[in-house]
């Protein structure tokens, strides 16, 4: 019974992202906890600020920006910097993203928070309602604008999609095409055809193997070996 009560109670991994991940992901696996959050400190003394003075109901709210207690996608944290020496170079004006398939918007918060224009796209109005908020909280005066769209991609046409994005990125054309844990493959293939010169794709998402592991499960939701470099170049 006691053991019982033990894994009622709520658990903080409190690491950096990548041991988060790796302690979150050992408790689940062996029932001991269900990790249903986890805290990524940054590298910086923000976390002992915030600890420091937990009982200032109005201190959090005086850090600009506030403590990031959440995590962009490892594939856009591990490029990004290599993309804004691009995207940024000669003093072009502020570049546009545009994140497909956004969720709550956590790699487009990151984005605008660096300065970059965003239109964040996805099927549900309450993760764009979420993304909405994030950027009011983390993107800063100083950050971009996120601009959402609300499109079910799997369901109208791609060439629809594509144009409505670039209506809202107006006049800027889009420098990164960003898609995480989302695959609709037309759509991928439109952007390897039409994207312009210059402009960034970055695709993250579950590999054939993951099966293995739960989830997903349907082929529709799954990349195969090399077939983004297929996707690409042919």
């Amino acid at each position: 019974l006691e053991a019982a009560r033990e894994r009622r109670r709520p658990l903080w991994v409190i690491h950096d992202p990548k041991q988060a991940h790796d302690v979150a992901a050992w408790f689940n696996s062996r029932k001991r906890h269900t990790i249903r959050r986890r805290m990524v400190v940054p590298g910086d003394d923000t976390w002992n600020q915030a600890l420091a003075t937990q009982h200032d109901d109005t201190s959090l709210e005086k850090m600009q920006p506030p403590p990031r207690l959440w995590m962009p996608s490892p594939a856009l944290t591990a490029t990004i910097d290599a993309i804004e020496a691009s995207a940024f170079q000669n003093g072009s004006s502020t570049p546009c993203a545009v994140d497909l398939g956004c969720g709550v918007g956590r790699d487009a918060v990151l984005l605008a928070s660096r300065g970059w224009d965003v239109v964040a796209v996805d099927s549900s109005v309450p993760a764009l309602e979420k993304c909405t908020s994030l950027a009011r909280k983390y993107a800063g005066r100083n950050g971009g604008r996120i601009q959402t769209l609300q499109v079910d991609m799997r369901k109208v046409p791609t060439e629809q999609v594509v144009e409505q994005v670039v209506k809202l990125a107006n006049p800027a054309q889009p420098r990164l095409y960003l898609g995480v844990r989302f695959l609709h493959r037309p759509l991928l293939h439109h952007l390897a055809c039409t994207a312009a010169v210059g402009c960034h794709v970055l695709w993250s998402h579950f590999m054939d193997g993951c099966q293995a592991w739960g989830h997903p499960l349907r082929e529709r939701d799954i990349l195969l070996q090399n077939e983004l470099v297929s996707s690409i170049f042919s």
